[in-house]
């Protein structure tokens, strides 16, 4: 474990929206080799390192905040911590760039330049972000201050044209962003829920020419209803008693490709894939 040190000009909040997080541990298993070289930039209290580091990821962090890095234990957390200024330092050694909510607290132009640097990298990176949300200063510490309060994911595919949409909530207002290095169907590019939604318990793994796979990633059972619509018209429907860690399937003949809307419902459940 070492440290090295830069002084920095912004920061990420230390917790991150806890939506959408199991259908990036699904995305990470499925499409990123093991072997990759992960840099979290803005670690905060270590959210992906919780998510991802435990399959196998070798993964380092950068954090502005040196209380952060204490109070969280970020040295437990990473192979390296790296206290220092992202935009003044040497990305290159890395495959795969996490700003899970970073963007918003850089200025446009520093944003710019960061993409910029990433694709002449020719790096993956993953951005999260979270729509129209104004922040100031938190507890002295003033890069907490959000300088794109006015993000939306139609602003996002609009100011940054490397990035494409992977994964939104439109009630917690919430985005998930890839670049052209990664991994991207057109196809499973949007996710809606609800508040109700149990959000690190349900998710799809694979959906593949009619035939879906989902699992119940939580420690307890849960009484599941699967609709599956074509446009407005209901072409299937099933309710399953899903038990933990196992992995349910269902196959629809005769739609091909066509774009399906799959609505898990039940008791606190919401939530809607859109492919």
């Amino acid at each position: 474990m070492f440290f090295k040190c830069f002084w920095c000009v912004y920061i990420n909040m230390p917790s991150s929206n806890n939506i959408l997080k199991s259908d990036v541990k699904v995305y990470f298993e499925k499409n990123i080799n093991v072997n990759s070289k992960i840099l979290d930039m803005g670690a905060g209290e270590g959210t992906y390192s919780k998510l991802l580091r435990h399959i196998g990821y070798k993964m380092d962090c950068m954090e502005v905040w040196l209380p952060y890095v204490v109070n969280y234990k970020l040295n437990e957390l990473y192979d390296n911590v790296i206290i220092g200024d992202v935009m003044n330092y040497d990305i290159r050694n890395y495959d795969i760039i996490i700003m899970g909510d970073i963007l918003e607290h850089l200025s446009i132009e520093e944003s710019l330049r960061m993409m910029n640097t990433i694709e002449v990298n020719e790096q993956m990176c993953l951005v999260a972000v979270p729509y129209n949300y104004e922040q100031g200063e938190y507890c002295g510490n003033k890069y907490e201050i959000h300088k794109q309060s006015d993000l939306t994911n139609e602003v996002m595919l609009s100011r940054y044209k490397n990035l494409r949409l992977l994964f939104k909530s439109d009630c917690y207002q919430y985005g998930y962003y890839i670049n052209r290095r990664g991994y991207y169907n057109n196809d499973m590019q949007c996710y809606v829920d609800d508040e109700n939604m149990i959000n690190d318990r349900l998710q799809i793994n694979k959906i593949d020419n009619g035939y879906i796979e989902y699992v119940n990633d939580g420690m307890e059972s849960m009484d599941v209803r699967l609709d599956i619509y074509c446009d407005i018209n209901l072409i299937y429907t099933c309710s399953i008693l899903m038990e933990p860690k196992v992995h349910y399937w269902s196959k629809i003949d005769g739609y091909g490709n066509t774009k399906l809307k799959y609505v898990f419902s039940g008791d606190r459940i919401n939530k809607v894939y859109v492919y």
